[in-house]
């Protein structure tokens, strides 16, 4: 599965990264890491170098795509997953 965004090299790869990271983190296939950031980003032009995605790692964006917006990921025990798809 291709990402469905509007990037560019840079972001491309760091997206494979978030992927990457995902699938080791969660245990998710490809298909759903990549699925799961094309959903949280599909308005989101990925284009430049002083994008706000740069200012965190893949893992910090991994846990935030994967998870539900309100846990807090890196304290909490009981940690809600967003459904997908």
């Amino acid at each position: 599965m291709k990402f469905d965004l509007d990037t560019d090299a840079t972001s491309e790869a760091f997206c494979d990264d978030i992927a990457q990271e995902m699938m080791r983190l969660f245990g998710v296939s490809r298909e759903e890491a990549v699925g799961r950031i094309n959903r949280e980003w599909k308005d989101k032009p990925l284009i430049g170098d002083v994008l706000i995605i740069y200012h965190e790692t893949a893992n910090y964006w991994a846990q935030c795509i994967y998870h539900e917006e309100d846990v807090m990921w890196w304290i909490d025990q009981h940690l809600r997953v967003k459904p997908y798809p």
